[in-house]
């Protein structure tokens, strides 16, 4: 008896009654409190910019797109509220594969050109994936193509195992043409792209209509940015609708400029190509993905159901645990709050100095809770990778800069690495922590003025 009762109080001490063990209970506090003193006070400052810049130009519908937009949303809302502005915050379900694949019958050469687009881990697979051709026609699209066939049974889903091991296989610039070249030509690709395209259309613009995109004169839109290329697909789609009004983009940051005119105005905080590209140099914008995290999976595609469109979601038994995203949510949302209640607004300045410090140089414990969110960083979700992980002193010494630039001749890539600042904070070693955290960047530097 004596025994088992000793048990039990070990039991005890390594997890809680909700059946936490101590350290996930630990990790938790942590989240919360960065969330609630770090990131909560800066995008209430992104989203106090949004309101302001809405309120100049006459917008007072604002759609915020999932799933980067969902704690923006709230966020705007609790302003609206303490603030009195008669500006309605909608939340919109998209994706850029649920914009793209219903525009790729429309926009010709450059439905190619989304669907061959490089990435952090690029394999022929993952241009069937892209383009939506079923499973069943891969070994026929390839035979076509002159390419060996996809083995039977291949896993759409790839883990992080499956990852490491076909990392070889990553695609670079010039491989991924000669397979475009290829593929395109395909009469069994052609027809299941245009055919899916055409489907997807239809349940698209029913699901946009009803959102009252097609009803507005000025459709303001929130993301956190990077290139605005679900504003572009969103114009395309409602233009082929007769939507002739404006369009505004509010953006966190972009690095590159609209393509066209047309798509409309896209309008920037943090950093633009023709402001404050310094803010570049630190900036990881996988890590403000992670902040911004909804605890819902991506929208694939749209469907009707008794009447009305309603958008269809991935599974999210294999992306990062909800409770811990509500967890981030919780905190963040507090803190937003916490700053209104005080009449505080952060500075862009103040942003950038938190942000900086956060991105470029963490705590081993900041990158222990932040690198426990799944990354993906390609339009398929195909497969998901841990932020910043301990132990990965190999891959780290693949990315040395030296490295990187003599396996570029031979087109080698190596496994990518979401947060290079966030795993170097995990590097125990203070001597080898700081030559990778030189070397990274150098990197950087290179990337932001140099290419």
């Amino acid at each position: 008896m004596k025994g088992i009762a000793m048990r039990k109080i070990t039991i005890c001490a390594e997890k809680d009654c909700s059946g936490k063990t101590i350290r996930e209970k630990q990790l938790h506090k942590q989240l919360y409190q960065q969330s609630r003193s770090l990131t909560g006070p800066v995008l209430h400052s992104f989203v106090s910019w949004i309101l302001e810049e809405a309120q100049e130009r006459g917008i007072h519908t604002l759609y915020f797109l999932a799933r980067d937009g969902y704690v923006l949303q709230k966020i705007a809302r609790m302003l609206c509220r303490e603030r009195g502005l008669a500006i309605q915050c909608r939340y919109l379900y998209c994706s850029r594969a649920s914009l793209r694949m219903p525009s790729y019958h429309l926009i010709g050469e450059e439905a190619l050109d989304l669907i061959f687009s490089g990435g952090y881990y690029v394999t022929p697979e993952r241009f069937l994936e892209r383009a939506g051709i079923p499973s069943a026609h891969w070994e026929q699209v390839m035979s076509e193509a002159g390419i060996r066939p996809v083995p039977s049974g291949q896993c759409i889903q790839q883990s992080k195992a499956c990852l490491q091991k076909n990392s070889r296989r990553t695609l670079g610039w010039l491989q991924i043409q000669r397979y475009r070249s290829r593929i395109a030509r395909s009469k069994t690709f052609q027809k299941c792209l245009q055919e899916h395209s055409r489907q997807s259309y239809k349940t698209a613009i029913g699901y946009l209509r009803q959102a009252g995109l097609l009803a507005q004169t000025h459709i303001g839109i929130v993301d956190s940015g990077w290139t605005g290329s679900m504003q572009r697909s969103l114009r395309q789609l409602l233009e082929a609708e007769g939507f002739r009004g404006q369009m505004t983009g509010f953006y966190f940051g972009l690095y590159q400029n609209p393509k066209e005119q047309r798509d409309g105005e896209y309008l920037s905080w943090y950093f633009s190509p023709k402001m404050n590209k310094r803010r570049q140099l630190f900036f990881c914008n996988n890590l403000l993905e992670c902040f911004l995290s909804a605890p819902h999976g991506m929208t694939v595609d749209y469907k009707l159901r008794q009447g009305r469109y309603e958008p269809v979601l991935e599974n999210t038994e294999q992306g990062t645990p909800i409770p811990w995203i509500r967890t981030q949510l919780r905190g963040i949302l507090d803190g937003a709050a916490m700053q209104e209640k005080a009449g505080k607004v952060y500075t862009l300045k103040q942003c950038a100095r938190i942000l900086g410090r956060l991105m470029a140089a963490p705590t081993s414990e900041e990158a222990r809770v932040y690198g426990n969110f799944l990354f993906c960083d390609d339009i398929t979700e195909g497969y998901l990778y841990p932020l910043a992980e301990s132990g990965q002193e190999k891959l780290l010494r693949e990315h040395l800069l030296a490295v990187r630039l003599w396996n570029r001749r031979r087109e080698q890539k190596p496994m990518p690495l979401f947060w290079p600042f966030g795993t170097i904070a995990l590097v125990r070693a203070p001597l080898k922590r700081s030559l990778y955290w030189l070397d990274a960047c150098l990197a950087q530097w290179m990337r932001t003025y140099l290419l």
